[in-house]
């Protein structure tokens, strides 16, 4: 997500244009994690609201390197991958195009909250939750 606090999503995100409003069909669940919570799609036939993001010309191959590592999908082990990143059909104002993104490589755990709406960042905001790798508020 754009203004995420997280660093990797940060120096990502310098070298993406600005985002429009997507959807893409599947299901959604907000996992909890150490250090916050974190979106899981799977395929679905439900719609999940989110952004799309176009690569400039300073996204090189070793940008998509850091992101496939943070996103635990190593292409040569698929059965390790927590997220595997995969070319799908996005929805947009202008229409239907194709674009990569990282699909939860199993079944949500027990401790999942799925989200009819389809919306992380809505989720975020309803329950006051941190994003994954946010600091904690101060006390």
């Amino acid at each position: 997500m754009a203004g995420s606090p997280n660093p990797v999503a940060a120096t990502v995100h310098r070298k993406l244009g600005p985002g429009r409003l997507a959807r893409v069909r599947g299901s959604l669940y907000a996992i909890p994690g150490p250090l916050g919570w974190y979106p899981a799609l799977l395929p679905g036939g439900g719609l999940v609201d989110g952004m799309l993001h176009e690569a400039t010309d300073a996204f090189a191959s070793r940008d998509m390197a850091v992101l496939d590592a943070y996103e635990g999908y190593d292409p040569a082990r698929l059965d390790r991958s927590e997220y595997v990143r995969r070319t799908i059909v996005v929805l947009t104002a202008s229409g239907e195009i194709e674009a990569h993104a990282y699909v939860y490589n199993a079944l949500p755990p027990a401790n999942a909250v799925a989200l009819p709406h389809g919306d992380f960042a809505r989720f975020l905001t309803e329950k006051g939750a941190q994003p994954f790798g946010a600091l904690p508020p101060p006390l």
